[in-house]
């Protein structure tokens, strides 16, 4: 039985109500809902094989402009360094686009978290991409050439880390962008660990980013 236009609809706007549910569980402090984030990610975007997207059911995907909010590569981008004066801080060469690092020094015991860049709304570009080039668009990437797109972030978790399914084994750059210290920051000599994963992180921001995109565009009509 071929579907009509109009289950396509009722299926883009559940969608995107269970994505933005899921934000905002996030938002409160419930980072394992990021997984429900990247299957409603993956279910509006994803055409591979056999699966065709929520945007492509209403031939909407070409035509929308992606709103890329990531910074620029650059090694002290995106820190946020709060009452550590005095201390030795040693930054390498890694590029987390989609995520701001806070270091706070609280009655000497430092605290170092991921946050999405909606943190720092002026920290943002404000640039409008096609979809390709923003879901291929590279948002980590280390040294030794390990990097990762949004594409491989949205899949990697919706598909190997237990959003749709928990595999057997898990992309290896996903996993080495997922540890809490693969930002290799060092204060006093000592590399540190954050509170949270820049993975998890940066995908909150994608699906910010994805909202804006669609709030911004026809498609918000339905919504």
């Amino acid at each position: 039985m071929k579907r009509t236009e109009d289950e396509f609809i009722e299926n883009f706007i559940e969608q995107m109500r269970f994505l933005k549910k899921s934000c905002d569980e996030y938002d409160k402090g419930d980072e394992s809902e990021v997984k429900r984030i990247s299957v409603c990610l993956r279910n509006l975007l994803k055409d591979k094989n056999r699966d065709i997207s929520a945007l492509s059911h209403l031939k909407m995907k070409e035509s929308l402009k992606f709103r890329d909010s990531s910074t620029k590569n650059g090694g002290m981008s995106n820190y946020i360094f709060d009452r550590l004066e005095n201390s030795i801080v040693l930054v390498m060469d890694i590029y987390m686009g989609l995520v701001i690092k806070k270091v706070t020094s609280t009655e000497e015991v430092p605290k170092y978290k991921f946050e999405p860049l909606f943190f720092q709304p002026d920290w943002q570009q404000n640039v409008l991409l096609n979809f390709n080039n923003w879901y291929e668009q590279v948002i980590y990437k280390d040294p030794v050439g390990s990097s990762l797109t949004r594409e491989r972030l949205i899949l990697s978790i919706a598909e190997q880390d237990g959003g749709n399914h928990f595999d057997l084994k898990v992309n290896n750059k996903y996993y080495q962008f997922k540890q809490n210290d693969s930002l290799q920051l060092y204060v006093n000599g000592q590399i540190v660990e954050f509170e949270n994963n820049p993975a998890f992180t940066s995908l909150r921001q994608i699906a910010h980013e994805f909202c804006e995109t669609i709030y911004e565009s026809e498609l918000a009509k339905y919504l």
